[in-house]
Formats: structure tokens, C-alpha cells, sequence
């Protein structure tokens, strides 16, 4: 084989290599909170230098994945609720308005430590760091709107 018909092969290789991986089942919105909320982590460790307001920082951080983990649950769990109860001819109306009841006080006090854990973050850096650290959190917070596939099945 000369050299020309293996870089080929390579090239070959290398494009069927991208198109599988590209191929492969949806990250789940779980998975991408935590990658989301590493890389937010990354971001506090590279920007803020005092080690006191770096460790509070990384401490928060760990609540806000804990409460965008919990709402991503709560969401799911809605989800395949209504979905139950949409299948279901028999429902009632009361039901549907239990099951949104309920979801909203979850959504509401999950809202309300989210947005308290924001300000205490906010109030330990400055405003060039918070600059850096908050495009991560974004990410983190626009992951939580994500339905993982495999656990609807497909039906509603």
C-alpha cells in the first residue's frame, strides 16, 4: 500500500469515527447538568483567586446542582404523570389540577433557593468574575429544561 492510499484509509477511518460518535443515544439532561455544573466549577477555580471566597463559591455551586438536579426529577416526574393521566380517558379534572398544583409548589420553592444560591454567589465575587462564572451557570440552568428521551418512551 503506498503512502497516499493510507492517509485515505486514515481520512475514511477518521470520518466514519465522527459520524458514530455524532450517532450515538442523547446525553441525559441529569449527565448534562453535572458536566454543565464541572464546568462551572472550572470556571470559579480559573477566576477567583481568594482561597476563602473560592471554597464558599464551590460550596454554592454544589447546592445549585442540587436543586437543578431536583427540579430536572420534578419535571420528569410531572411529565410522566400527565402523560398517564392524558392517556387515561377516565381522568378527572381534579386530578390534572392536583398534579399542576403540586408540580408548581415544587417548581416555586426549587425557583426560590435558585435564585437565593444566584445572589450569595453574586455577593462573593466582583464583577469581572462574575462575568466569567455566569455564561457557565446559564448553561447549567438551560440543561434543567431537557426531558430525558429514554424515560418518556415516546408517549405522552
Amino acid at each position: 500500500m503506498n503512502s497516499r492510499m493510507i492517509k485515505m484509509a486514515m481520512l475514511i477511518f477518521a470520518v466514519t469515527f465522527l459520524i458514530l460518535s455524532c450517532a450515538s443515544k442523547p446525553i441525559d439532561p441529569q449527565e448534562l447538568l453535572q458536566n454543565n455544573m464541572q464546568v462551572m466549577r472550572g470556571a470559579i477555580v480559573d477566576t477567583v483567586n481568594d482561597k476563602e471566597r473560592k471554597k464558599n463559591l464551590l460550596v454554592l455551586t454544589n447546592s445549585l446542582e442540587t436543586s437543578l438536579s431536583d427540579y430536572n426529577r420534578a419535571y420528569t416526574n410531572f411529565s410522566l404523570e400527565f402523560g398517564k393521566l392524558n392517556r387515561n380517558y377516565d381522568t378527572s379534572r381534579s386530578e390534572f389540577e392536583n398534579l399542576l398544583a403540586l408540580f408548581r409548589k415544587k417548581r416555586h420553592s426549587i425557583m426560590n433557593e435558585v435564585t437565593e444560591i444566584h445572589f450569595k454567589m453574586i455577593a462573593l465575587t466582583s464583577e469581572n468574575e462574575w462575568k466569567k462564572i455566569v455564561k457557565k451557570e446559564l448553561e447549567a440552568i438551560k440543561s434543567v429544561r431537557q426531558l430525558p428521551e429514554d424515560k418518556l418512551g415516546g408517549v405522552s
